[in-house]
């Protein structure tokens, strides 16, 4: 099919090919320039179940489930519980910008505390969480690729738990009966790494999840 308007002094031709070519190119335009950001991208749907039925933390490591298509469309409620706060500069420094950037994305709270035995920051800690789902950090706890972190983030959001909680202890851990409590365990991984690193390590875990939910280029796995 072809359109000919009339011009003057020569005839301009345009086929149909040309014409879906021009409708694309303009819907690329409104979707990069439409609130200076870029379309979140669409990712996986349910929860991930990190334990097993009998209630125990399951073995496999570096989950990164299938993606499916629906996008995260609306920001979460973090709450991020650490047993103290980063002591040496560094970590300092990389905690307050990986929480500045991470509030971008999401609404995010920061809580402190603290206890003279393990017992008692455990205690602290579940105080701290009060009713939202709890994840704690531990090393029996499951593994994340960052595409996977993004989609477990992803489906709790869609499937209606709009807050969690994350949380680090000290350096005994927590408890057998907060992990018992718990709505999920995670490990960063099976180093073990110094309090002030374990911090910034979630906040940037966090942010990079985000940024993947959002389509931008931050992550470049």
């Amino acid at each position: 099919m072809e359109w000919k308007p009339k011009q003057t002094g020569h005839t301009r031709q345009f086929s149909g090919r040309g014409v879906r070519t021009l409708c694309v190119c303009v819907l690329r335009w409104i979707e990069v320039y439409r609130g200076g950001r870029r379309t979140p991208r669409c990712s996986a749907t349910p929860p991930l179940d990190l334990k097993s039925s009998a209630g125990e933390v399951g073995s496999t490591r570096g989950v990164n489930p299938p993606r499916k298509p629906f996008c995260h469309t609306a920001p979460m409620r973090l709450h991020l519980i650490t047993v103290g706060e980063p002591k040496l500069a560094y970590a300092r420094a990389g905690w307050d910008e990986y929480e500045k950037r991470l509030r971008r994305y999401h609404k995010l709270t920061v809580t402190r505390v603290a206890g003279k035995t393990q017992a008692l920051e455990s205690e602290a800690i579940r105080r701290a969480a009060g009713k939202t789902p709890l994840i704690l950090l531990d090393p029996r706890g499951q593994q994340f690729t960052s595409e996977g972190l993004a989609a477990y983030l992803d489906g709790q959001g869609v499937g209606g738990t709009g807050e969690l909680a994350f949380a680090i202890g000290g350096p005994e851990g927590h408890t057998d009966e907060l992990r018992a409590g718990a709505y999920a365990l995670w490990s960063l991984g099976t180093l073990t790494l110094p309090h002030d690193l374990a911090m910034v390590v979630l906040a940037e875990a966090l942010y990079r999840a985000a940024t993947i939910s959002a389509g931008e280029p931050y992550h470049r796995g």
